[in-house]
């Protein structure tokens, strides 16, 4: 009796299972026991079996365990008072926006306005709001990340427009 040719191997299993869970590639082949890592997981990842099993396990996950995580973060963003205004209120837009909610009554508002077609103050409006929603994030993202496997520092530095100085990239990640 043959084998079944689509079965994967506990090794392969386990490197599914570490990718799905958030490692890069690499690490999970390490994770998995493979000798060398980097080569098996770049050959692991161009295999359209493996890929379809990472793609299958993500989506279970995103639908299940993750959403309702997702859904519970959100909602203590909007129920707690501690959470920033600005950042409460963006929480109940993009709830009511899944929902199938926009707000305002007029339809020209129902559409966001092409970067062509808006006047001196569209353009203001959206510059401002678009600068106060990035300095909300920057300020949210202070401290120590580890991104792609790396440990990188976050500083916010607070910046005034009398300021003649550049902000470097360099100056907030140290």
């Amino acid at each position: 009796m043959g084998v079944y040719q689509n079965a994967m191997t506990p090794k392969q299993l386990k490197f599914v299972d570490g990718v799905t869970r958030g490692l890069s590639p690499t690490k999970a082949a390490d994770y998995a026991g493979y000798r060398e890592p980097a080569r098996r997981s770049w050959v692991m990842m161009r295999e359209s079996r493996i890929i379809l099993e990472i793609q299958k396990r993500r989506a279970s996950r995103f639908n299940g365990d993750l959403a309702q995580t997702a859904i519970s973060t959100i909602e203590h963003l909007i129920e707690d008072p501690q959470t920033p205004p600005a950042t409460r209120f963006n929480a109940a837009r993009y709830v009511l926006e899944v929902a199938g909610h926009r707000a305002g009554d007029n339809s020209d508002d129902m559409q966001e306005k092409q970067i062509e077609t808006m006047n001196m103050f569209d353009l203001a409006k959206a510059i401002t709001s678009g600068m106060s929603a990035l300095n909300e994030l920057a300020s949210g993202l202070e401290g120590t990340h580890i991104i792609d496997g790396e440990v990188i520092e976050a500083k916010y530095i607070e910046h005034s427009d009398d300021e003649d100085e550049d902000l470097d990239l360099n100056d907030m990640l140290s």
